[in-house]
């Protein structure tokens, strides 16, 4: 029997979230490939509307497990984009945290543990995503479906 996974993409200004049914074994089904943006104005509301959308989707679908893409140490430094992408990740984490079970996966952790590729090699294979998802899904959300198929 499969279970709904999603998979989470933060960035300074959304989410690019992938909600997909995920067996065992075989491809994943992708059920959703939708981003959320950030609202413009006032940060703090906004992030209360983005814990909103997130924790009521996670619930509304039963979601059972949320796999948020860790940060990583930039070699340029920690500019304000990185650590904006920072504090809404903080904001992804509770909501979902509060409505599934939520695991942080870096993209070197996927590169050193799946596979015998890095993981910017299996985003970027189109024979691998045929094989391994079923449904409509944006290239851009490959990082985040990637998270859900180095989890199983």
């Amino acid at each position: 029997m499969s279970e709904r996974w999603l998979g989470v993409q933060v960035s300074g200004d959304g989410v690019i979230m992938v909600d997909a049914e995920v067996p065992k074994d075989g491809p994943i089904t992708i059920v959703l490939d939708d981003s959320f943006k950030l609202a413009k104005g006032d940060r703090a509301r906004a992030f209360c509307t983005m814990y909103s959308r997130l924790h009521d989707y996670a619930k509304e679908k039963a979601i059972k497990r949320a796999l948020i893409k860790d940060s990583a140490v930039s070699k340029g430094g920690m500019g304000k984009a990185h650590l904006s992408a920072a504090e809404l990740r903080g904001v992804a984490i509770a909501a979902l945290g509060s409505a599934c079970d939520v695991d942080l996966v870096s993209k070197a952790s996927v590169s050193r543990n799946f596979g015998d590729r890095k993981m910017d090699e299996y985003v970027k294979d189109e024979a691998f995503w045929k094989e391994n998802t079923d449904g409509k899904m944006r290239s851009g959300s490959r990082e985040a479906a990637m998270l859900i198929l180095a989890s199983r």
